[in-house]
């Protein structure tokens, strides 16, 4: 059960699941040494904050946490988004 969050469900194929709207909920995953790129599949979804539309951008780091910091989206105080890995 997740409070106040929502999902992302890694996939070996390069795919992922996510639970961040219910407009879409899936898309392909470009992952380098330094940034993970959430491309989400349905045509003309957007958040609103992002650029381009649909694709979500962010540095990330592993540790006890899977934190993601936003790259491509206008952050004025900090952004960093933290997740627990679950079953």
């Amino acid at each position: 059960m997740i409070d106040n969050g929502y999902v992302y469900k890694i996939k070996e194929d390069s795919t992922f699941e996510s639970t961040i709207s219910t407009e879409c909920l899936s898309g392909k995953l470009i992952i380098t040494s330094s940034e993970i790129t959430f491309n989400f599949d349905c045509e003309d979804f957007t958040m609103g904050t992002e650029e381009p539309n649909g694709t979500f951008i962010y540095s990330y780091s592993l540790g006890s946490l899977f934190e993601l910091k936003p790259l491509n989206i206008n952050c004025y105080e900090g952004c960093a988004y933290r997740f627990q890995k679950i079953e």
